[in-house]
C-alpha cells in the first residue's frame, strides 16, 4: 500500500527561526567585510605616508649628496702678504669678467677661479645650497648641470585633510636655468611638496671642529660655504592617529680632505727674486728638476 504525502510545510516558527540565523550570519559577514575594508584604507593610506617620507629623504639625499663647492678641493683664493701685489692682480683678473662677480649667492672665487656658492639658512626652517645633480630631462635644453635647490617647512596647505592639529609640509624649491643671474631667487619659483603630516622637524649640521650637531648653519666654522654632514629629523602623524619619528643623515660624495694653500704650494722653489715657477706646475719643479739632474748624470 502506497502511503500518501501530506501538503504541510514548514510552520511559521521554523521559518522566524531560519530567517534570524541567516540574519545574524549575514550581520557577521558584512561587519566583517567592512572592517577589513577600513583596515585596508588605513593601511594603505600608512603605507602611502610612509613610501611618500621616504621618497621625500631620497629625493633629499641625492641632491645633497652632489652638493657642490669648490672648496671641497681648493680653498678659497687669498692675497698672500708676502706677495701682496702680485696676488691682489691675479684675484683682480679672476674677477673680471664674470657674471658671478658681483652675485650675492657666489663669494670670492678659488685659486682656480671657480665661483664659491653661498649656501643659506634664513629661517630654522629651511636650507639653501647648490648642488651638480640636476640631470636634464630633454637633450639640448638651456639648462645647467648644476641647480639651486631649497628645502623648507611651511603650515600645510592641505584643506582637505580632515585631521585635527596644526601640521606642516616639506616642499623644495629647484632651479637649474640661469643659475648666475643676480636677480635669482630661488624662493620665487614654484614649491613641490614633498611630504605633509609633519608635526616636528629639525635641521642639523656637522660641525667638524667640535666633532657634534648643530642646529644653526652659523656655527658651523665657513659653514656657509662649506657643509660636509646634515641630518633631518622628522616626526609626522600616521593616518590611524599614532605619531612616527623618522631620523635620516647624509653626507657629500666629497672625500674628506684639507685642500692645501695653493699660495704655499705656487711658490715653492720660487728664488728670492720671488719669481714665479709657472702657472700649472704649482709644486712639481723641484720633483721635475730632479729627475732631470739624474738624468744628466747617468
Amino acid at each position: 500500500m502506497i502511503k500518501k504525502l501530506g501538503n504541510s510545510g514548514l510552520t511559521l516558527i521554523e521559518v522566524i527561526i531560519a530567517m534570524t540565523i541567516l540574519s545574524i550570519i549575514m550581520v557577521s559577514v558584512i561587519s566583517v567585510t567592512n572592517t577589513s575594508l577600513d583596515q585596508k584604507e588605513v593601511i594603505v593610506q600608512e603605507d602611502r605616508e610612509i613610501l611618500q617620507i621616504e621618497s621625500a629623504l631620497d629625493r633629499l639625499e641625492w641632491d645633497f649628496s652632489q652638493i657642490y663647492s669648490p672648496l671641497f678641493y681648493s680653498r678659497e683664493f687669498t692675497i698672500d702678504p708676502k706677495r701682496k701685489e702680485e696676488t691682489t692682480e691675479k684675484f683682480k683678473k679672476l674677477r673680471s669678467n664674470q657674471m658671478y662677480a658681483s652675485n650675492g649667492n657666489y663669494s670670492m672665487p678659488n685659486y682656480y677661479g671657480h665661483p664659491i656658492p653661498i649656501f643659506k639658512q634664513d629661517t630654522r626652517q629651511s636650507f639653501e645650497f647648490y648642488t651638480k645633480g640636476h640631470r636634464r630631462k630633454i637633450a639640448d635644453t638651456k639648462e645647467s648641470n648644476f641647480a639651486w635647490v631649497k628645502y623648507e617647512f611651511r603650515d600645510s596647505t592641505n584643506e582637505d585633510d580632515e585631521r585635527e592639529g596644526d601640521f606642516l609640509e616639506l616642499v623644495r624649491y629647484y632651479v637649474a636655468r640661469d643659475i648666475y643671474n643676480n636677480e635669482l631667487r630661488v624662493k620665487d619659483t614654484k614649491p613641490y611638496i614633498l611630504a605633509e603630516n609633519i608635526t616636528d622637524f629639525q635641521f642639523s649640521f656637522w660641525d667638524p671642529k667640535r666633532e657634534k650637531w648643530t642646529n644653526d648653519l652659523r656655527d658651523v666654522d665657513n659653514g656657509d660655504r662649506l657643509v660636509r654632514g646634515f641630518k633631518v629629523s622628522l616626526t609626522w602623524q600616521r593616518a590611524s592617529g599614532g605619531e612616527e619619528v623618522t631620523e635620516r643623515v647624509f653626507r657629500s660624495l666629497w672625500p674628506y680632505f684639507e685642500a692645501e694653500d695653493m699660495n704655499e704650494e705656487r711658490y715653492k722653489g720660487v728664488d728670492g727674486q720671488g719669481e714665479d715657477i709657472g702657472e700649472g706646475n704649482e709644486g712639481d719643479g723641484d720633483e721635475d728638476g730632479d729627475e732631470g739632474d739624474e738624468d744628466e748624470e747617468s
